[in-house]
């Protein structure tokens, strides 16, 4: 178990300002703390690597020399500073948090978000911390993180707190390129209430802590919505066929929603009661579904239920439900 911890001191008007603090380790679930012999920095936030590795963000808004900022990693025995070259992105800046994740082609980012303005971004390093790039289009030019933490959903994404100016916060969600030749982009995913400014972020299905309590959130799901095509290809007795498709994607990022299953559901009277007619899964974003005309018309929709972990966590539990089409009866 690690802690973080840092320090103010002094009149900020008179600019006799100290920051300074420390990384603790507890091996005893937090009854007694051992001081890592971090940097004297104000340390921000803690994220630790796949291959052991504990990475510390380091900075004060009210102190801005480059020394006091940055990023440094701890090997179990020593520090180094991963910032401190000429031309680094991150040297000088002021490191809100960072967050280690796994790409779905098996690799591995670490992003750290940094805050103050003109200098706030997102970013991330594809080489265990040594290098890193500015990603994240679609955040403001103004940018001023606060907070980044990981959606392990299928879905993959992470979520970026913006809390500058004063009571504008906003979440983003951004998807980070798999590759460091790859840019990502980020889109709005919730405007924050009035006078709302956001200081931390976990993934339990989103939750944010700001400065007017804990919240809980839910996506949306998008373009759930259910066309017909006639096909020119008829049945042997001479019926029509259709192609009913539905487009799943998520309302933030509008990935799609590949391998869910959808459910195709039918009633043969308008107030009628639909029965299930059939699944197949989302591919290339769509679930489609060949269905023949018969002697009556025929009203289909199409149903989502999220059913996995993962889904349930960021969309919620409640079924997704499609438009209404018909299928009219044979002539």
């Amino acid at each position: 178990m690690y802690a973080a911890s840092k320090y103010v001191e002094g009149d900020i008007s008179a600019g006799d300002d100290l920051v300074g603090g420390n990384v603790w380790k507890s091996t005893d679930n937090g009854a007694t703390w051992t001081d890592l012999g971090s940097p004297n920095r104000p340390a921000t936030s803690l994220e630790m690597s796949s291959t052991g590795k504990l990475f510390a963000g380091y900075g004060a808004e009210e102190d801005t020399a480059n020394n006091k900022r940055g990023l440094y990693k701890y090997n179990g025995t020593a520090w180094f500073n991963m910032s401190g070259s000429t031309g680094h992105k991150l040297k000088g800046k002021l490191i809100q948090d960072l967050e280690y994740i796994s790409t779905s082609t098996g690799g591995s980012i670490l992003l750290a978000v940094t805050g103050e303005t003109g200098q706030g971004g997102l970013y991330a390093s594809y080489d265990e911390g040594s290098t890193f790039k500015k990603i994240g289009k679609g955040l403001p030019t103004q940018f001023w993180g606060t907070a980044v933490i990981d959606d392990p959903s299928s879905a993959r994404g992470v979520y970026v707190a913006h809390s500058r100016p004063a009571a504008k916060g906003k979440v983003y969600k951004c998807v980070p390129a798999t590759t460091a030749s790859g840019t990502g982009k980020c889109y709005l995913y919730y405007t924050g209430l009035k006078d709302e400014t956001f200081n931390s972020l976990l993934f339990d299905g989103l939750v944010t802590g700001s400065n007017l309590g804990v919240y809980d959130y839910k996506s949306f799901l998008t373009n759930f919505k259910l066309k017909k095509k006639k096909l020119a290809e008829q049945t042997e007795a001479g019926m029509n066929q259709y192609k009913p498709t539905a487009h799943l994607t998520d309302k933030v990022s509008r990935n799609a929603l590949n391998g869910r299953i959808v459910k195709l559901y039918k009633k043969k009277k308008k107030n009628g009661t639909y029965r299930y007619a059939g699944k197949t899964k989302v591919k290339r974003g769509k679930a489609v579904f060949i269905v023949k005309q018969s002697a009556r018309n025929n009203w289909y929709q199409v149903q989502y239920k999220p059913n996995n972990s993962n889904d349930k966590e960021t969309y919620g539990k409640r079924k997704n439900k499609s438009n209404t089409i018909k299928v009219p009866k044979s002539s």
